[in-house]
């Protein structure tokens, strides 16, 4: 990655913008989990933080840690689709096509699982992964202008 800040103006260079979501994820996963916990770190010491509309329950009332907990919670999501370790690993699913390649299948691609059960279940566990980075995204563009203290 070779994003930086050059006399004062951002810059990328050419290979960054192959795959933005690779580039940008890491900086941004970064910049959310300091932002989580300088407003952890400001709750627990009593220090007055920005909290964005929609998380005070009770409008009569002061800002409640139950409020504080559901903002730092959303947080947490929105860290979770841009955390580049976050993904299911295909190694820990014990699976693999060992007859993909043989020579014998004269050029044809063997796509029979040394493991069906391991391959469903990495095959769910992307289902699930997708689905909560989407929840993290959508919070991360709907609270994007939120993100301050």
């Amino acid at each position: 990655m070779t994003i930086r800040k050059v006399k004062g103006v951002w810059q990328a260079g050419y290979k960054d913008t192959y795959s933005l979501d690779c580039s940008l994820s890491p900086i941004i996963y970064a910049a959310l989990k300091k932002f989580h916990d300088v407003l952890e770190e400001r709750h627990s010491n009593g220090k007055c933080m920005g909290i964005p509309e929609g998380y005070m329950k009770n409008e009569e009332e002061w800002v409640t840690d139950s409020d504080i907990q559901d903002w730092l919670n959303d947080i947490k999501k929105m860290m979770y689709a841009f955390d580049p370790k976050a993904a299911p690993k295909i190694r820990d699913y014990n699976f693999s096509y060992p007859n993909m390649f043989k020579e014998e299948n004269n050029g044809v691609c063997d796509f029979t699982c040394s493991n069906p059960e391991g391959r469903d279940a990495y095959h769910e566990a992307i289902k699930e992964y997708d689905v909560k980075v989407k929840e993290g995204l959508k919070l991360f563009g709907e609270k994007y202008q939120d993100l301050w203290w």
